[in-house]
């Protein structure tokens, strides 16, 4: 374990929106309890449960954490919820998780020493997570992308999101306010087209290679996130929003990876909805665009169903001892 409370912290936030989720947001909250270093404060911002969250979710909340409950009386969404979290952060920073999501304990410590670590200013912090495929019963960790000093992030993140999603990062909350927070308009991708504001905006960004969170991926279970159409329409808004910086950035080979990656996204969702042939469909028709020979090998692949894909995967992501 590392050492507990014994270092200067800068001041992280941890929001928390959830809707519905009453085990769910328990357990996460719990994973911010069980920090070796606690954050300034946690947020749960409770967008119009049915039960509303009641104070319960703070039972064990240790006495050198700050805690607030916001509600929204209706659902308005998580970018919403987040949004208003921000907003009521005391923290320089901001840490997300979700309502199904968990941090390891030494997540914020070992956040925060990467902040007192680093001579240049910083601004996102970025790092792996273990997914863990529920119904599956595997697991493997994602892979973000570091970036040079000499890239050009806001290039690669047109290209694709090197990211991951919001329980993969902390934002200081001043550059959070100075690009206006999430895009509410969003259902999917929000994450995603922050980033690229914040890129856009010249905000630093820093890879932190540690598994810091564990995600939960219950296939079949609906969601806006796993949903297809949703993710076509981020797509859509994303590519709209951004047009002249695609069409003066991007070489043609770059545009070809961004389809793949669009490619790739509804894979992957078909995977997690569980439906057999999509993925089938997909492959064939991103190998007539793209001819890249990835996806004859996931035309192949795909045949043999969801759970022996992520079996797949999760046996290719293994570190090599």
């Amino acid at each position: 374990m590392l050492a507990n409370n014994k270092m200067k912290a800068p001041t992280i936030s941890v929001v928390i929106p959830t809707h519905n989720r009453p085990e769910g947001v328990a357990a996460a909250a719990e994973s911010i309890f069980e920090q070796t270093l606690l954050p300034k404060e946690l947020i749960v911002v409770d967008d119009g449960s049915n039960p509303p969250v009641s104070e319960k979710v703070f039972a064990g909340c240790p006495s050198g954490l700050s805690k607030k409950l916001l509600r929204n009386d209706s659902p308005k969404g998580a970018n919403n919820a987040r949004n208003r979290g921000i907003r009521a952060a005391r923290g320089e920073w901001i840490a997300f998780l979700d309502d199904d999501d968990e941090f390891f304990p030494e997540k914020i410590e070992v956040v925060s020493k990467a902040i007192n670590k680093k001579v240049s200013p910083v601004d996102v912090i970025y790092h792996p997570a273990h997914i863990f495929m529920v119904n599956e019963g595997v697991s493997y960790i994602s892979k973000p992308t570091g970036f040079s000093p000499e890239d050009d992030v806001f290039r690669k993140l047109l290209i694709k999101n090197h990211i991951g999603g919001t329980p993969m990062v902390v934002v200081k909350k001043a550059a959070l306010l100075n690009v206006g927070l999430f895009d509410e308009a969003l259902q999917s991708l929000q994450d995603y087209e922050l980033w690229l504001r914040l890129a856009k905006n010249n905000q630093s960004f820093h890879f932190l290679n540690s598994v810091l969170t564990r995600y939960q991926y219950i296939t079949k279970k609906k969601s806006i996130s796993k949903s297809l159409k949703v993710n076509r329409e981020s797509v859509k808004f994303i590519e709209k929003k951004y047009a002249d910086d695609y069409r003066s950035l991007l070489n043609n080979n770059d545009k070809k990876l961004h389809r793949a990656w669009v490619y790739d996204m509804q894979i992957h969702k078909s995977y997690l909805n569980k439906n057999y042939w999509r993925p089938v469909l997909l492959n064939l028709k991103a190998l007539h665009e793209l001819k890249m020979p990835k996806y004859l090998y996931g035309t192949f692949i795909s045949f043999l169903g969801a759970k022996n894909v992520f079996k797949l995967r999760a046996l290719i992501s293994k570190p090599k001892s």
